[in-house]
């Protein structure tokens, strides 16, 4: 009998476990919807609630930089992809400064056909459309290859 557990085991150990939530938050912050299983959506609401609120009180006038530096660290302990690290501090966060929690939404879809596992689509309530997503997206990654085509020197004869 397990009295007073907190956390949805869901069959599997801690490490994997750990791993499996941090992959799922990145992809849900990064396609700001994913479709996966009701109790891992439930479990990934809190956490993505979390880390929204994190980047929310980062962005702040009266923050100082080691504060806005200590919140972007504790982030990245869950969300390890530059890219999204920087996506959630940058673009996410500035769209729910006036929301007071409830950033996500967990939609249920219905059994899943091969095994009957109750399935879910978690997403952002202010999300972006699609063909937004992939614009800015490619902007990014454009912008990053011409940042490292800048820094990169020629090669050194002998």
């Amino acid at each position: 009998m397990r009295k007073g557990v907190k956390v949805k085991q869901l069959g599997r150990l801690k490490a994997h476990r750990e791993a499996m939530f941090r992959n799922l938050v990145t992809s849900a912050l990064w396609h700001e919807q994913i479709e996966t299983t009701l109790a891992k959506a439930k479990v990934a609401r809190s956490l993505l609630d979390k880390l929204i609120t994190r980047a929310k009180y980062s962005i702040g006038d009266g923050i100082t930089e080691s504060q806005k530096l200590h919140n972007i660290r504790i982030a990245a302990r869950v969300v390890r992809d530059k890219e999204v690290l920087h996506k959630l501090f940058n673009d996410i966060a500035p769209r729910f400064t006036n929301r007071n929690g409830g950033y996500t939404r967990v939609l249920r879809l219905g059994a899943r056909a091969s095994d009957s596992a109750e399935m879910a689509v978690i997403e952002l309530v202010e999300r972006k459309s699609l063909v937004q997503l992939k614009e800015e997206r490619k902007a990014f990654r454009e912008s990053l290859t011409s940042l490292t085509s800048k820094t990169e020197t020629a090669p050194v004869k002998k």
